[in-house]
């Protein structure tokens, strides 16, 4: 029998770049995802929390989206406005839901 020799060699390409590319895109679509889904009036926000949305990346390999509540006065509004709350009148605010589609 013959002996097979195979050599096996690394191949040296940094795919970083273009996955660092890929997530920024997917923030961006994220992004717009919620706002178009998100609540156009609340309170005295007239279309401030849609367009109170954002993403950062996190490193090469993490993108974040969230809501920057320094543009609401340091009010964080999504778990009320996603889940539901009590209004001041004691009435029940029905949930609108517009983070969880884009999550799924």
């Amino acid at each position: 029998m013959s002996d097979i020799k195979v050599e096996i060699k690394a191949l040296k390409i940094d795919i970083t770049p273009e996955i660092t590319k890929v997530l920024e895109r997917i923030g961006k679509e994220a992004v717009a995802d919620v706002k178009s889904g998100a609540p156009k009036r609340t309170g005295g926000y007239a279309g401030g929390y849609a367009n109170s949305w954002t993403s950062k990346m996190e490193g090469k390999d993490k993108v974040v989206v969230y809501t920057d509540a320094s543009k609401l006065n340091n009010t964080n509004m999504s778990t009320l406005l996603e889940k539901g709350h009590k209004a001041k009148n004691g009435k029940w605010v029905s949930p609108q839901e517009h983070i969880r589609p884009m999550y799924n």
